[in-house]
């Protein structure tokens, strides 16, 4: 397995949308969506996705939303402002929000909880 550096994994992404003209938002929802794959293959029931303002955020969301449509329950803790969510992260973001993920703002003693009891 080749593993990338956040500077290769940017020119990769880039070259994908520039080159290969693959859109932001499909390249996110593949990433996610191997994300719930493998996250799904441990069997376990209750998982807890924590993500941020940048893209990863938006992998993340859609994760929460794969392993939530797997019949898994799944929370997704937002490390930062829904204002400060932008582009495609934005859009999975709203979009796991709408298929019911439950979404806690903050690191709060809830997110505590959640974290606590996940498998």
């Amino acid at each position: 397995m080749l593993l990338a550096d956040s500077y290769k994994a940017r020119l990769i992404d880039e070259n994908s949308i520039n080159k290969y003209n693959i859109p932001s938002a499909l390249l996110m929802e593949n990433a996610g969506m191997r994300v719930a794959d493998v996250a799904l293959e441990t069997g376990e029931e209750n998982f807890v996705v924590v993500i941020g303002k940048g893209n990863n955020g938006g992998d993340g969301s859609v994760a929460a939303r794969h392993i939530l449509c797997n019949n898994k329950k799944v929370t997704l803790v937002l490390l930062t402002d829904e204002n400060d969510l932008r582009g495609d992260g934005r859009l999975m973001f709203e979009t796991a929000k709408s298929a019911g993920v439950c979404i806690v703002n903050g690191f709060t003693d809830e997110a505590r909880e959640c974290i606590k009891n996940s498998d």
